[in-house]
Order: structure tokens, then C-alpha cells, then sequence
């Protein structure tokens, strides 16, 4: 009776133990149904956006989840950012996410996520064109990604100038570009950069003290030097989730642009660069901006 008891008791772990085995191995197994693009939006019935905000909670939902599983596949994402993407062109939240997700998401990065990336990013530069809007984050994030995960590097100028002739305060990203186009050796560009950004501050500068700044940035020796640094905080910075940023600052630590910055300012230097530093703006005979945009 008691041999009974015992068989009865190790036959009942090992079921139970079988069971518990088969209830993971389901768990495990992420099964969702999402329609495809074009039915999305017939049920949508009319409300296309509102269906979107539905499908990217449920998307952010669904990469934190993947984003905490070792076994990460992500391999609804693609689907989730197709949906959206569809369903709400105009939804500038959800480009600033997928620039990031396709690549900052704690797996391999592969050259096709990094095109997901940036091919959502151009999307929605291109929508947000057609109603004649332009959103800050979406410009910079595709300059960081051209300029991080790409060897075409240059590619990359093209946005970060875009954000800083859009927006007053990003009139700083010229600089930004200016050093990228220092690092592929393209001084004629760096140079061009710099004396735009100067120019541009010339002509909004509420006092003399910015344009004495200015002056400063442009005749800098460490600006090159100090550029990555800048780089790496300000691209971080555009990460709201603390997990997330993690994995970008390690990206950033291993990316060989990153660690290949100037360590001097080996360029010669422009000659209209050196004729701008020239400016003596304690002159009192001619107002400050003028007489930076005379000397450029």
C-alpha cells in the first residue's frame, strides 16, 4: 500500500511537471492575428487614426515584451509598423518609434532592419511634406541613422541641414553635420556648414554676445575633437525609455564612426573661415550683424 502511495505520489509531480512544461512551451509560442493593411481599413469604418492609436499601443505593448524575452524574435513588427504606417500616414509619434525599434531593440542589428529604419523615417518626412510640416525628431533620428549604422555617411548631411533650416533651434545641427563631413574628409563641405551656420546666426542673433558665441564655436580647435561626445549625448537624449537609451549608448560605444572621431583638426583651414574670424565685433561704427554678413 505504502510502495502504492509513493508510485501514486512521483507518477503525479512527473504529470504535473509535464503539464506545467507544456503550459511554457505555449506561452511561449506568440500567436497574433493581425489583418493585413488593406482589410485594416475597411474595419476601420472611418476611423483610420483612431484605429492606428490602437495598433501602436498595441505594438509598444508588444516590444517591451520582446524587448524583456532572451528569445526575441520581433517578428510581428514589421506587420504592426505596415498597419499603422497605413492606417495614419500623418502619425509623427510612430515614425519617431520605428526609426528606433527596427534598430535599437537589444537583438543583432541586420542591414534590413536598418533600412525598415530609415525607409519609415524618409515615409514620413515625405507625408509630413505633403501637408507642409516638417517634425524635428524625425529629421534628426534619420541623420543619426544614416550616420551610425551606414557607411554613407555623407547621406546623412543632407538631414541633419534640413533640421537646422527648419528649426530655429536646431540651427546647431549644421555644426553637427559639419563635423561628420570633417570626419569623411570633405573640408570644402565642413567648411561650407560652418559658414552657414554662421551666416544664419548673423542674421537672428538677438545680441552681440550670440554672435560673439558663434565666433567662438566657428574658431574652435576641440570642435571636431569634442564632436562625438556631443553626438553620442544629444542622440541619447531622443530616447524617452531608460532601457531603450541603455541600448543605444552601448550602440554608440561599439559603433568604429563613434571611435574613428578627429583627435585634431588636421584640415587646413578654409580661407573664408579665416577671413570671418578676422571680425573684430567690439567695433562700434557698424552694427554687429552687419558687419558679420560684410565680412562673409
Amino acid at each position: 500500500m505504502i510502495t502504492l502511495l509513493i508510485v501514486l505520489i512521483i507518477g503525479s509531480v512527473l504529470i504535473k511537471q509535464r503539464l506545467d512544461q507544456s503550459r511554457a512551451n505555449r506561452a511561449a509560442v506568440d500567436i497574433r492575428y493581425l489583418p493585413e493593411p488593406q482589410v485594416a481599413n475597411v474595419l476601420a469604418f472611418g476611423f483610420r487614426e483612431a484605429l492606428a492609436d490602437f495598433y501602436w499601443i498595441d505594438a509598444i505593448n508588444y516590444f517591451g515584451e520582446q524587448l524583456l524575452n532572451k528569445g526575441r524574435t520581433y517578428k510581428y513588427l514589421k506587420s504592426y509598423t505596415e498597419l499603422i504606417f497605413n492606417l495614419d500616414p500623418h502619425f509623427a509619434y510612430f515614425y519617431d518609434w520605428a526609426a528606433t525599434a527596427f534598430i535599437y531593440n537589444a537583438a543583432p542589428v541586420t542591414r534590413e532592419n536598418v533600412i525598415n529604419s530609415i525607409s519609415y523615417i524618409n515615409y514620413g518626412i515625405q507625408k509630413f511634406n505633403e501637408i507642409y510640416r516638417y517634425d524635428r525628431n524625425m529629421i534628426v533620428k534619420g541623420a543619426f541613422n544614416y550616420a551610425i549604422e551606414t557607411t554613407v555617411v555623407k547621406n546623412a548631411l543632407a538631414y541633419f541641414a534640413l533640421a537646422a533650416r527648419s528649426f530655429r533651434s536646431e540651427r546647431g545641427m549644421l555644426l553637427v553635420a559639419s563635423s561628420y563631413a570633417h570626419s569623411q574628409n570633405l573640408p570644402a563641405v565642413a567648411a561650407a556648414l560652418k559658414l552657414e551656420y554662421f551666416g544664419t546666426i548673423a542674421f537672428e542673433a538677438q545680441s552681440k554676445s550670440e554672435l560673439t558665441y558663434a565666433l567662438q564655436v566657428l574658431s574652435s580647435s576641440r570642435m571636431n575633437v569634442e564632436a562625438g561626445e556631443f553626438v553620442k549625448a544629444l542622440r541619447i537624449k531622443m530616447e524617452s525609455e531608460e532601457d531603450v537609451r541603455k541600448i543605444v549608448e552601448k550602440r554608440l560605444e561599439e559603433n568604429p564612426l563613434q571611435k574613428k572621431n578627429p583627435t585634431s583638426n588636421s584640415l587646413p583651414v578654409d580661407p573664408r573661415i579665416e577671413n570671418t574670424l578676422q571680425i573684430e565685433l567690439s567695433r562700434t561704427w557698424m552694427p554687429a550683424d552687419m558687419l558679420a554678413l560684410f565680412s562673409l
